[in-house]
């Protein structure tokens, strides 16, 4: 089979005139479709739903002349699944039906995740169940009864089962009768400005690792609420990274895969507590790491082509 990796995502950009990425992943991914240019492999974007009886209808390919369109049914070397379980019409709970299409996918080809492993992992409750010695205390609130009162420490976390990005995570001090989201959470509350540790592994192997800081009298350490990210050296790190593979060792039963772990840090930078791993760490913010971009380009691509 002709080497060719495709990268899967939930929208649709067909009758635009280039792909619609965020304005942080242009970049990272010319770059990217350049790489594969150099290694005479095909660079391939496309929508889940274009995916049609065992191919891929239609799709983008990155060429010398930049992102083309093309129409000649294909079925490419491996999926690159960056297409989230929910959508517009389950913002709050899996979407069952993208599920099944991406396993009919992988019926067909390889995929990194594979879908079994995104449907565990996206899901807030399963990581609960599986990362429960190092995660905050949590309990599922049914929605037909008030939520217990989590707050140990002043705050506790409201959230929903599936969702990204800190989205409509609610860190507060109030305790109220009820809500929509069907998971509370014992805060992990720093005493000085909150500071997180992501690091994000191909498998059991570290990659490259950042530092995210709250915005001045916020909790919150997501870069779109303002949070500032700064990267460091695995070498810097060395306890941490050893405590991020103690928690990702039940992920050693899939073949392969990619994660981000992101850990609480106090003012000792010592870790508080697991926030959460995430299936589908993004590219952006390597400005000012060029050489780190281009690394992990080139080992997510020698990965993804693996056998």
């Amino acid at each position: 089979m002709e080497k060719s990796i495709l990268v899967l995502y939930g929208g649709d950009d067909w009758n635009d005139e280039q792909p619609n990425f965020a304005d942080s992943q242009i970049r990272p991914y010319q770059l990217w479709g350049e790489l594969c240019l150099e290694q005479d492999i095909r660079f391939l974007r496309g929508a889940i739903h274009w995916f049609e009886d065992g191919t891929f209808t239609k799709y983008w390919e990155y060429t010398s002349k930049g992102w083309q369109k093309r129409r000649e049914p294909l079925l490419p070397h491996v999926v690159y699944d960056k297409c989230r379980n929910f959508s517009q019409y389950t913002p709050h709970n899996p979407d069952y039906d993208r599920i099944e299409k991406k396993k009919r996918i992988a019926h067909r080809t390889s995929v990194l995740n594979y879908p079994e492993f995104s449907e565990i992992i996206d899901n807030k409750l399963t990581q609960t169940l599986i990362f429960s010695e190092f995660l905050p205390e949590t309990r599922f609130v049914p929605q037909t009864t008030p939520p217990p009162d989590m707050r140990k420490n002043t705050y506790q976390v409201f959230k929903h089962i599936v969702g990204s990005g800190g989205k409509e995570v609610d860190i507060t001090s109030d305790h109220p009768q009820t809500t929509d989201k069907q998971l509370v959470q014992e805060a992990l509350i720093p005493s000085t400005t909150p500071r997180d540790v992501r690091i994000t592994f191909l498998g059991n192997n570290p990659e490259y690792a950042y530092i995210r800081k709250a915005a001045t009298n916020s909790l919150y350490t997501n870069i779109h609420q303002g949070a500032e990210m700064e990267f460091i050296s695995l070498q810097e790190i060395p306890q941490i990274v050893s405590y991020a593979k103690r928690i990702i060792e039940p992920l050693s039963v899939f073949p392969r895969y990619i994660c981000s772990v992101d850990l609480l840090l106090d003012e000792n930078d010592e870790v508080l507590g697991l926030l959460e791993v995430n299936t589908r760490p993004g590219l952006q913010g390597f400005e000012s790491q060029p050489q780190l971009l281009d690394n992990h380009l080139y080992n997510l691509t020698q990965y993804l082509l693996k056998n």
